[in-house]
């Protein structure tokens, strides 16, 4: 019995000597994996979950820290500036607007919130109207 014991003992000890560095190259992908998002991506997840919850000033807040960390994300400029939009701010809602298609041009999303059309829209618009014009 003690030998069968020994011999299963060493199988085990084979196996996790085996299996030792695949467990830890599949736990390192995995936590890389998790980890993924940078300092500025998570500020601006925690800015965004500010703006759901309608924190807009604390949204504000994690918006300038998301691009103190990357001035190049034309996303978080855009959202600040609805958030500066929900607190009032609408002049400086529009520079955050503006900065938001400096750096992403032609973006309909940012075109729309500066009350701009794309070429797509617009001519979309136009088939709308002519299918459908204003009774005079």
């Amino acid at each position: 019995m003690l030998s069968k014991f020994r011999t299963n003992s060493a199988r085990v000890n084979l196996l996790s000597r085996r299996l030792a560095p695949l467990v830890i190259s599949a736990l390192t992908m995995l936590t890389a994996s998790i980890a993924w998002a940078s300092p500025a991506e998570e500020k601006l997840k925690l800015a965004d979950q500010c703006m759901k919850d309608g924190y807009f000033k604390q949204a504000v807040l994690f918006y300038d820290q998301s691009i103190n960390l990357n001035p190049n994300n034309w996303r978080a400029y855009m959202s600040r500036g609805d958030a500066l939009m929900r607190l009032g701010e609408r002049e400086t809602a529009r520079g955050d607007y503006q900065k938001a298609l400096e750096l992403n041009p032609g973006s309909p999303e940012v075109l729309s919130r500066l009350g701009k059309h794309s070429p797509s829209t617009t001519s979309k618009a136009r088939s709308r109207q002519a299918r459908h014009p204003r009774s005079q």
